[in-house]
């Protein structure tokens, strides 16, 4: 990233915001994930394209061995409740 595309990010965002959240593990606590396609396009619309989508989730939940409480997958979002990983995550 450039010195100008970091100093205009840094006006985006308010000063409480961190730009590397701190992370907690082994608490027990379940997590709730949302997120949304690029730009709300309906990108999951379909039967074939949201069943593509869940083979990624379901690859990384039987590599961290957790347990996915629910989800709901909708044509322009999702959204996710997690358990904590019985495996630790490497830090990236």
């Amino acid at each position: 990233m450039c010195a100008i595309t970091a100093s205009s990010l840094s006006r985006l965002y308010p000063a409480h915001v961190h730009r590397k959240p701190k992370r907690f593990y082994g608490a027990g606590h379940l997590h709730f994930i949302t997120c949304s396609c690029y730009r709300r396009h309906p990108l999951l619309g379909t039967q074939k394209r949201r069943d593509l989508f869940l083979t990624v989730p379901e690859q990384v939940r039987k590599r961290y061995r957790f347990v996915v409480v629910g989800y709901v997958v909708m044509p322009e979002h999702i959204h996710l409740l997690l358990s904590e990983p019985q495996r630790r995550p490497s830090r990236p």
